[in-house]
């Protein structure tokens, strides 16, 4: 059975921005006004409703939604709850729907600590859906906007797990995830970095031959947008060094009113890096994982992993647990956290009124 909840929420992203948004449930197909750009746009309609089962698993609400489909939290029977994406089959090519089911056995097998579990995936009628775990915490595009630009160890030190979790992706199976950002790597409660929407992921033989359907403009490389046969790892270090920019800044390297004008500024504009609050051997690691020449940037996961121990190593000095602290806490749910200590405080005046009334 699902999970009882009290949130009927719509969560979406703004048509023009992207920006995360929510509205209650009542004004499905109503238009409101973006509170970042301003423009008007439609709340979508879940294709979903509450109760809908895929499979085993009980919709309980829609957390979001995007042009491929939508993301809605599930429970199954025995209790297990999970982040489901549903792919509708009118977005995707035969080519694309066979290799889906490929892949979600692919999927199945991944066990990494920083790589969000996938618990089942498959298809449903005309559906393609995978469940993975759902993680309780935040994402970074969210702490952004919540808590401003990281500082630099906390960046570098949540790029990093990132990276090891894209040296063993592509490793085990040479994956491309196609979509890496700061909405799609997790803090959760725990602390832990994980990188989800591995759904949308592809092996370099298929982003070559097929293209990029999936990625966000403001994190797409040069030849993601140009020349698709050119991808393969690499185009993932450029994502991640630019969401590494962002983290750092606190704004997006590349801001336009309009996709192509995205597409131009990446295409003929070079990042400021001077600007940004980090060491200059940051900022020359930066320069590297965002070159506009795939040829230039990182030549393995493995090199960007040892490249980013390095700058830890010289940073922390022994602040470490300091930073593991401070993601710690980012990571936290701050209404469960509220219940946890209300809980505890609750537990303490009880044991003080029972020594009270013994003595």
């Amino acid at each position: 059975m699902s999970q009882n909840t009290t949130d009927q929420s719509i969560y979406f992203r703004c048509n023009f921005c992207y920006s995360h948004l929510n509205a209650e449930a009542d004004l499905a197909k109503s238009k409101i006004a973006c509170p970042y750009c301003h423009r008007r746009v439609t709340v979508p309609k879940p294709s979903l409703d509450r109760g809908y089962l895929m499979k085993d698993w009980e919709v309980v609400r829609l957390l979001g939604q995007g042009s491929m489909g939508e993301v809605y939290e599930v429970s199954n029977s025995s209790g297990k709850r999970g982040a489901m994406k549903v792919v509708h089959q009118d977005c995707m090519s035969e080519e694309e729907t066979q290799y889906l089911q490929d892949e979600a056995q692919i999927l199945l097998k991944l066990r990494h600590k920083n790589i969000v579990k996938v618990h089942e995936a498959g298809f449903d009628g005309l559906q393609y859906f995978f469940v993975q775990e759902l993680v309780l915490g935040r994402n970074t595009g969210s702490t952004l906007k919540k808590y401003g630009a990281f500082k630099q160890l906390e960046a570098f030190r949540i790029c990093r797990d990132v990276a090891s979790a894209m040296q063993y992706l592509w490793e085990e199976a040479k994956i491309i995830h196609r979509d890496i950002k700061p909405d799609n790597i997790m803090l959760s409660r725990e602390g832990v970095v994980k990188l989800m929407d591995l759904g949308v992921g592809m092996t370099q033989e298929q982003a070559q031959t097929q293209g990029y359907g999936a990625g966000t403009p403001y994190y797409m490389s040069p030849e993601m947008i140009q020349k698709p046969a050119l991808c393969d790892f690499r185009t993932d270090i450029y994502s991640l060094g630019i969401s590494l920019v962002e983290m750092l800044s606190g704004s997006k390297p590349y801001m336009a009113a309009d996709r192509n004008t995205v597409f131009d500024k990446i295409l003929s504009e070079d990042v400021k890096l001077s600007a940004l609050p980090c060491s200059d051997e940051g900022k020359r690691a930066i320069a590297k994982l965002i070159h506009r020449n795939y040829k230039k940037r990182p030549a393995s996961w493995a090199e960007c992993v040892a490249m980013f121990d390095l700058i830890l190593e010289k940073g922390v000095q022994g602040n470490a647990k300091k930073e593991v602290q401070y993601i710690y806490d980012l990571g936290q749910d701050k209404a469960f956290m509220a219940k946890y200590y209300a809980l505890l405080i609750s537990f303490f005046v009880a044991l003080l009124i029972l020594i009270y009334v013994v003595i």
